[in-house]
Formats: structure tokens, C-alpha cells, sequence
């Protein structure tokens, strides 16, 4: 009867530790199906980011350092909105006759 016990306990044992290792396996498996949604959501964006993303692309398309660099009215509003969404970039200066 104590070896009937014993095997039954062992077998008990045995379920637990299956138990336990499907248990981590299903939290890693989740940990990294949760990594992957937020690598696809970070490069391609949500329908928040879509909306900035198309807000963004306007901006510099109404943008009118961008559309002419060498504008000679330019003022300081238009300035520091070309440069909140431009990279800087080197100046590159003309003469008044247009010889670089």
C-alpha cells in the first residue's frame, strides 16, 4: 500500500511540475506576443499615430521654407515653424547676383 502511496505521490509531483512549466511557457508566450504587437503598433502606428503622421506630411507641405528656401521675407514665426518639423540642415548662402 506505501508503494501504491509513494507512486501516486510521485505521479502528483510529476503533474505539478508540468503544470507549472506549461504555466511559465503561457507567460513568456504572452510576454512576447505582447512585445510584438507593440514592435508592429510602434512602427507602423495606430490610428492616433496615423492621424499625426497625416497632420505632419500637411505641415510641411504648407510649409513655405520648404517650398522655397532662398525666400527673402522670411519672418520668425515662419522660422521656428520650418525648423520644428525640418531637420537642420547647412545654410547655403548667395550672392546678390546669384553666384554661390
Amino acid at each position: 500500500m506505501t508503494a501504491m502511496g509513494s507512486a501516486f505521490g510521485h505521479v502528483l509531483d510529476a503533474q505539478s511540475k508540468q503544470i507549472e512549466q506549461n504555466a511559465r511557457f503561457l507567460d513568456s508566450l504572452q510576454d512576447l506576443s505582447a512585445r510584438k504587437a507593440a514592435q508592429i503598433m510602434g512602427s507602423r502606428g495606430g490610428k492616433r499615430t496615423q492621424e499625426r503622421k497625416k497632420a505632419r506630411r500637411s505641415e510641411v507641405q504648407a510649409c513655405p521654407m520648404c517650398e522655397n528656401p532662398a525666400r527673402k521675407d522670411v519672418t520668425l514665426e515662419m522660422l521656428d515653424f520650418h525648423r520644428r518639423h525640418a531637420p537642420a540642415a547647412p545654410i547655403e548662402y548667395q550672392e546678390a547676383n546669384g553666384a554661390a
